[in-house]
């Protein structure tokens, strides 16, 4: 039987990656904030080493897990800037290269995107900067590593989840309204479909990725239209 191992396994995505997974025959092993910390190296580190003492097969490895922290750049704490690189990047990374280098058979890694990390906007910069560093890092890993290391990039698009109102926000900043969102369990099923593949990226929505080239081009443009979108 084929293993998971879903971070993030109580959020909207990750419930339904839960089902997609179990309904197609796989074994689920489940992971959240309660059993390992991504705020803290050291919880992350303790529970890969107690995990890899119990197991020794992984077929893949989903970071469903996510936090905004949100506020004008004046506004922000350090602990705000630390928290977000913390849970967005540096746990996900630091469980990646444990796994990649302690298990017989690496896993497939599937780490989802953000647009925020394409087009800057305002207020959302811990979180940008964070998932900015995370795609960076993959992509090293895939230079370094080439095809000892196996990893699916999904630029997910709006989902309906309550992702924004668990969100840390600070000076009274209130987070854009997305337009447009699908449900969490289609993207489950393009996600599962996709780890299946050969594919290294799974776009399922290639907006912001243009909407940043725009901006780097025409920021003047890029920047009212953002300022009509949040208003």
């Amino acid at each position: 039987m084929k293993t998971v191992l879903i971070f993030g396994s109580q959020g909207s995505l990750g419930i339904e990656l839960v089902k997609t997974y179990r309904a197609n025959g796989w074994r689920v092993q489940e992971v959240t904030r309660e059993n390992c910390d991504f705020k803290t190296p050291a919880h992350v580190e303790e529970f890969c080493r107690t995990w890899l003492n119990q197991n020794q097969h992984l077929d893949q490895c989903i970071f469903a897990v996510g936090k905004l922290y949100a506020g004008w750049v004046q506004d922000l704490p350090s602990s705000a800037w630390r928290d977000s690189a913390s849970i967005n990047a540096a746990s996900p990374l630091l469980i990646t290269r444990i796994l990649q280098n302690n298990l017989p058979q690496p896993p497939k890694f599937i780490y989802l995107g953000s647009g925020a990390s394409e087009v800057i906007v305002p207020g959302l910069l811990p979180y940008a900067m964070a998932k900015g560093l995370l795609k960076e890092t993959v992509r090293a890993f895939r230079l370094e590593l080439g095809g000892a290391f196996q990893a699916l990039w999904v630029w997910p698009g709006g989902i309906e989840s309550r992702f924004n109102q668990k969100a840390e926000l600070f000076g009274g900043f209130v987070p854009p309204r997305q337009r447009s969102s699908r449900p969490p369990q289609i993207l489950a099923e393009m996600i599962f479909k996709a780890s299946l593949s050969d594919r290294k990226t799974l776009t399922v929505s290639a907006l912001p990725v243009w909407m940043g080239r725009l901006q780097r081009l025409c920021p003047g443009l890029v920047n009212w239209l953002l300022k009509l979108h949040q208003s």
